[in-house]
């Protein structure tokens, strides 16, 4: 298989579309085992994901958002709140 780049902060190979395509159970064994493939089309990237990697991921943005939302909870009991009214007017949406 030949590699179009190499991410450098990754140090992962990039492959192409049609390399993808050509390829694609090796790529998909590369992503399981290895870590993540990553595949330019038209300037465009995407990456294969093991499902495991993909549900540590989706975790993460959950453990994330709890957190977010403990410290806004924890913000608002703290120093209050505003009114939808008021929020708008100070966004612009009156």
């Amino acid at each position: 298989m030949t590699r179009n780049t190499v991410i450098p902060e990754e140090g992962r190979p990039v492959y192409s579309a049609t390399e993808a395509r050509r390829e694609f159970a090796n790529l998909m064994d590369e992503a399981v085992h290895n870590g993540p493939v990553f595949v330019r089309r038209r300037n465009q990237e995407a990456v294969l994901l093991s499902r495991a990697a993909y549900d540590r991921f989706v975790a993460l943005e959950e453990t994330r958002d709890v957190e977010d939302a403990v410290r806004a909870l924890e913000d608002y009991k703290a120093n209050g709140g505003v009114t939808l009214e008021a929020l708008k007017k100070e966004l612009g949406f009156d």
